[in-house]
């Protein structure tokens, strides 16, 4: 079998992969040590506009399926998602 992962930036339409890759890796809270690791996730509107804020949302994607991604802002951008009160714990 000859997978190769290509890293890439991410674009509005990876969206709704976006989360559902999120999604498939929630932390359970009722049974942590059984499930996934965030804790908090987005619905795939809020992963479109990230994207569009940001130069630095990227994607993995194996066999064009998205198999992880990295969101980071910098400091503008944290300002910006700061005052539309729209951050948590794992921003």
């Amino acid at each position: 079998m000859n997978l190769s992962m290509e890293i890439r930036k991410a674009n509005v339409l990876d969206a709704n992969n976006i989360a559902q890759l999120a999604q498939s890796i929630q932390l359970n809270l009722t049974n942590p040590q059984q499930s996934g690791f965030l804790v908090y996730t987005h619905p795939a509107e809020e992963y479109a506009r990230r994207i569009a804020m940001t130069d630095f949302f990227y994607v993995a994607e194996e066999s064009g399926d998205i198999v992880g991604y990295l969101m980071c802002y910098d400091y503008p951008t944290l300002q910006q998602l700061t005052s539309l009160a729209n951050l948590n714990y794992e921003d």
